[in-house]
């Protein structure tokens, strides 16, 4: 018996959906779980504090050196990939929330940050970023400066 249940699809700019497989093999129905499609995009939180933007992604069970942040003037991508737990003997799921592979987040910057002045933090399972607002006076400086070299040839 082969048993297929598609997931809803995800409003993500990745199109993506889960199968359930059930096979029976003669011993009893084994499960496993397939992932259909590439990387997968973590819950995340984007909001605005005073001083800046802040990005939190939900990311339990890595290490700080399992997880990327690019960071460019109007794009945060955090990427890594999430292993599956050993395999400890034969499985039988009941429920399979936890997604693993490949995972991708990207997050277009409302505003101009300060590139070099932001922070990330891996703490209790949650990647915080912190984008420092650029201020206009700094963003002001930057182009007269160009500006200048431009007048000068440099």
């Amino acid at each position: 018996m082969i048993l297929m249940r598609r997931g809803r699809q995800t409003q993500t700019l990745e199109s993506s959906f889960e199968i359930d497989v059930m096979v029976d093999l003669g011993q009893g129905p084994t499960r496993s779980r397939h992932q259909c499609h590439g990387p997968w995009r973590p819950p995340i939180d984007v909001f605005e504090t005073g001083s800046g933007l802040v990005v939190r992604a939900e990311l339990g069970g890595l290490t700080t050196s399992e997880v990327q942040v690019l960071l460019s003037q109007d794009e945060l991508i955090i990427r890594g990939e999430r292993d599956v737990a050993g395999h400890v003997g034969h499985r039988v799921y009941h429920e399979s929330r936890v997604r693993y592979g490949q995972f991708e987040a990207a997050v277009r910057l409302p505003f101009a940050v300060d590139v070099e002045s932001a922070t990330a933090n891996y703490a209790d399972g949650f990647l915080s970023v912190e984008l420092p607002r650029l201020a206009a006076t700094k963003l002001m400086t930057r182009e007269e400066r160009g500006a200048s070299q431009a007048l000068r040839g440099d």
